[in-house]
């Protein structure tokens, strides 16, 4: 299995899919990355000479996901969980930034 960044028509990074191990490059809007990759969609854009991710702009701090997407990628997360699944990638990406957000307040109480 391989982990592979999506890019959009400007290269930025949008999420991450798994896929079946193949032979040769990536397609041209996909980049191989670490399982662990931690970007958070959009905020990122591919250098192909430099063959690195820069960021474009940091995450939003306040209610970046809204409410409904939120429950959506928790369901999904307890889904997987049940059905003893890899949690998806989106969700891992949510909560990677989350986490971040958390480091740097220190507070959920401050994200109210």
């Amino acid at each position: 299995m391989r982990t592979l960044a999506i890019l959009d028509d400007h290269a930025v990074f949008q999420g991450l899919e798994t896929v079946d191990d193949f032979d040769g490059a990536p397609p041209s809007n996909r980049v191989a990355v670490s399982e662990h990759c931690d970007l958070v969609p959009g905020c990122a854009q591919w250098d192909a000479k430099q063959t690195t991710f820069h960021i474009i702009k940091p995450p939003a701090v306040r209610r970046a996901v809204p409410i409904e997407e939120q429950v959506r990628l928790m369901a999904t997360g307890l889904i997987a969980l049940r059905d003893g699944k890899p949690l998806p990638a989106d969700l891992l990406a949510w909560l990677s930034a989350y986490e971040r957000l958390f480091d740097s307040i220190g507070s959920v109480d401050s994200l109210r």
